[in-house]
């Protein structure tokens, strides 16, 4: 976060990035160097979103990790997976364009 030191990062509901010190309802992760050193975390909580994933790995519930974080919101961590997904994907897909490329490099003419 060059040059944004004090100022809170925010992935929006449709994951775009916008930088503000005010969230919207929208707002699903935010970093701030105020909290926990600029971990990601849930917009208005002190969660790390790690921990979200931390939880599913050792093969809780998304149940259970809201159970015990009542200040993430459902919506917060569905999107928050849906993020992950669409980035999972993304890069996927950046990944094979790559590899094809490297295997049929373009000839010179």
């Amino acid at each position: 976060m060059t040059g944004n030191f004090g100022r809170r990062q925010t992935v929006g509901v449709r994951g775009i990035q916008c930088e503000s010190n005010l969230m919207t309802e929208h707002t699903v992760i935010e970093t701030s160097p105020e909290v926990l050193h600029g971990t990601p975390v849930f917009a208005g909580t002190r969660v790390p979103v790690k921990s979200l994933f931390d939880y599913l790995k050792s093969g809780d519930t998304l149940a259970d990790f809201l159970d015990d974080f009542p200040t993430v919101s459902r919506e917060q961590a569905v999107r928050t997976l849906e993020l992950a997904r669409e980035d999972l994907i993304d890069a996927a897909i950046t990944g094979r364009v790559a590899a094809e490329e490297a295997q049929n490099p373009p000839r010179a003419s």
